[in-house]
């Protein structure tokens, strides 16, 4: 399930809605982030490096990105590439009515699995659009909205206090 704020700015008036996770279409999201990095749209180091890894995983949840210089902030899937520790116990792993093995392909790898059955390779490094620094990973899970800008008018946000579940 997904997590998000809701966010308003009181300089311009602009709203915002701040969206992180996976929801229940996370498995076709997750296809696509997969067919992505083999086409190429995540540059020519990306796909060779996915291409030399026999079941490679990539980190399709949304996250919330804010650069620590600027304030500048976004929301984008992870993209980072992982490899299996044991493709064996990967292809036995169950996936609905058929495991990995007899679909021929991993269907999708949350967060979790991740942590639990792959090891990273490559870090996608997510870069400010304003300042062009690297940005962090800001943790909207802790149940606390998290200090944002506004990007039209760079005024603070306020969120409403309402926290959003999303599937």
């Amino acid at each position: 399930m997904g997590s998000g704020y809701y966010y308003h700015c009181e300089k311009c008036g602009v709203n915002y809605d701040v969206s992180v996770g996976a929801g229940m279409a996370f498995p076709e999201v997750y296809r696509q982030a997969v067919k992505d990095v083999l086409d190429g749209a995540y540059g020519r180091e990306w796909q060779e490096a996915a291409r030399g890894i026999e079941h490679f995983a990539v980190d399709a949840e949304l996250r919330l990105y804010r650069c620590d210089d600027c304030g500048c902030w976004e929301v984008g899937y992870g993209m980072s590439l992982y490899a299996p520790k044991d493709v064996g116990k990967l292809l036995k792993k169950q996936f609905g009515e058929k495991t990995a093995g007899e679909w021929g392909y991993v269907p999708y790898v949350m967060e979790d699995d991740l942590h639990e059955d792959y090891d990273l390779v490559k870090e996608r490094v997510h870069s400010c659009e304003k300042c062009g620094k690297p940005m962090s990973v800001v943790d909207v899970e802790s149940g606390e909205a998290p200090a944002l800008k506004c990007p039209e008018c760079g005024g603070d946000l306020s969120n409403s206090g309402l926290c959003m579940c999303w599937d």
